[in-house]
């Protein structure tokens, strides 16, 4: 089998894995794999093809989001109708970016590691734990990633062909690559101590145009449409950076690398937050282990390096995976896409000298990767266990049980916005205005605003039947608001001991004022039946007076 053969059947492999669920979960299964943030792209996008502007809630502009990603989904909503539909097609575009992936890693590591090796790496963008997580799920991770990938391929183009065209084709790439995600403006540093050839100052500057131009246009975007220097969620996540408690140096040493994952999984944890010690300890021999192997055989590490040519995809990543930590203190699922890839390429290297083994990986890996897809399509997860199911349902409970220009808020406001039709107010703010942002998130006055803009209901997850919006309140120094929300309805997980995932909705009342969140009698009808989650069994109640909050936000 030729190198071109072998890399249509790697992208035949990664497409087939990640496109057959797109196309054959039913309805509520599919709607569980997307983050709840890739609807504030998805909700944006609907209302920018109907003519709407930049706008998540269609009542305030906002310019929280990576234009690139956006501009890539938007055409999806003007051809496929629907909630459920427009889902399905970026599930197969996300599928087909992931192929393309693999398929460009392995053609530029094939000559370099051999055929076996760069396959491994290739199918291991896909077969690793958490990969669907990272990169299917709705937000920009899998075109990040491809970017990333055309860039490095790019680079490494043989000395003759390295002349200013060159350059200002490969400054087209890193220009993409920013504006899928901003993060990745640090490609140009990564390919100036990558690439000596880049270090000569007529050199750079050629390199550096386009994204140059590229973020000259954002920014006037951005002040022009919105009163911003930069999007309106970066200001957020800054603001939340500097008041998180914890320092910098803890979000560095706690970055959510895989083998983390392993070890609490290894423990019965599902979760890293919940991980035990053992777990933990587990992690912690790990990584030692790992860096003791890094200092014993760093010659023929640095050896493989160079001959891979992985230089700059290491580097770009990491000054990548630096900066969101150092920003915002955390790393999100869809962050995690240059850690994923360091992690496959750090199995081709590690495979290069066994070409044997390489070659029975690759076949673990394609067999692991399609039976995961089999298990995922055949028996898929306990809608049950998933806030996505309790998003829905509280959203379809809206749109039945409260007029077309009510206005709700909520703070996980993604899935409720995409499916309640309502005007849902994201009160985090990275889907918001410049207003928000500087009365609540710097002046922390939610009521005011709430009154302002005539907010009727607030709506976010919540657990057990007696829920409290309390945790969501205290983020501004909100909590007696709490005296005035009357829970309308809870939707939770009655078979969990501690009752969660769940999803609650609350009216806001200015006549309530007695001290204690009190049972409304306002809508006495149960809930219809989700279109998008029909046999669903959840537990719906309403909220007594007096009882404590057991939210988990």
């Amino acid at each position: 089998m030729s190198d071109r053969a072998l890399s249509i059947a790697i992208a035949a492999c990664l497409v087939t894995a990640f496109g057959l669920p797109a196309v054959l979960l039913g309805d509520r299964d599919l709607i569980t794999f997307f983050h709840d943030d890739a609807f504030y792209y998805f909700q944006v996008a609907r209302n920018v093809v109907a003519g709407s502007g930049f706008t998540f809630d269609g009542l305030h502009r906002t310019n929280g989001f990576h234009p690139l990603w956006l501009f890539l989904v938007s055409p999806v909503f003007a051809i496929a109708e629907g909630n459920v539909v427009p889902l399905r097609a970026i599930g197969l575009l996300e599928a087909g970016l992931i192929a393309a992936a693999g398929g460009i890693l392995f053609a530029t590591l094939a000559p370099r590691l051999g055929r076996a090796p760069a396959a491994a790496a290739a199918l291991a963008l896909g077969a690793l734990p958490g990969a669907r997580s990272i990169l299917w799920s709705g937000m920009e991770s899998s075109l990040l990633l491809v970017l990333l990938l055309v860039v490095w391929n790019r680079s490494l183009a043989p000395s003759g062909r390295t002349l200013p065209r060159s350059y200002i084709a490969l400054g087209l790439w890193c220009a993409l690559a920013f504006a899928a995600r901003f993060e990745a403006i640090l490609v140009l540093p990564a390919l100036v101590v990558a690439l000596p050839g880049v270090r000569q100052r007529r050199s750079m500057m050629t390199l550096a145009a386009p994204t140059a131009v590229v973020l000259a246009l954002h920014v006037a975007f951005n002040r022009i449409g919105f009163g911003t220097w930069i999007p309106i969620s970066a200001m957020v996540k800054a603001h939340w950076a500097s008041t998180a408690q914890g320092s910098w140096l803890d979000a560095l040493l706690s970055v959510p690398w895989i083998g983390r994952e392993l070890s609490c999984r290894a423990f019965g944890a599902g979760d890293v937050q919940l991980c035990p010690e053992a777990g933990v300890a587990l992690y912690v021999v790990l990584e030692l282990t790992l860096l003791a192997l890094l200092v014993v055989f760093r010659r023929r590490v640095f050896e493989a390096v160079g001959r891979s040519g992985v230089s700059f995809l290491l580097i770009a990543s990491g000054l990548m995976i630096g900066a969101d930590l150092l920003g915002v203190m955390y790393l999100a699922p869809w962050y995690r896409a240059p850690i994923l890839l360091c992690t496959a390429i750090a199995a081709g290297l590690v495979l290069h000298r066994f070409p044997r083994a390489a070659a029975a990986v690759c076949f673990l890996l394609a067999a692991g990767m399609l039976a995961r897809t089999i298990l995922h399509v055949t028996a898929p997860r306990d809608p049950r266990g998933q806030y996505a199911a309790y998003r829905v349902e509280a959203a379809e409970w809206l749109a039945a049980n409260t007029a077309k220009e009510e206005r709700i808020g909520s703070w996980n406001a993604g899935m409720m916005g995409y499916f309640s039709g309502r005007h849902v107010v994201n009160l985090d703010g990275l889907a918001n205005d410049l207003d928000y942002f500087r009365q609540v998130t710097q002046g922390r006055d939610l009521a005011g605003y709430l009154a302002r803009e005539r907010i009727g209901f607030l709506a976010d997850q919540a657990c057990g039947p007696t829920p409290s919006p309390d945790a969501y309140l205290r983020r501004t120094g909100s909590e007696t608001l709490a005296t005035r929300c009357t829970l309308e309805r809870a939707f939770y997980n009655e078979t969990s001991a501690d009752q969660c995932p769940g999803f609650a909705v609350w009216r806001i009342d200015p006549g309530v004022s007695n001290g204690s969140l009190t049972t409304s009698n306002s809508v006495a009808t149960s809930s219809p039946e989700s279109p998008a989650l029909q046999g669903l069994t959840y537990s719906q109640t309403m909220r007594p007076s007096g009882v404590t909050s057991n939210a988990r936000p």
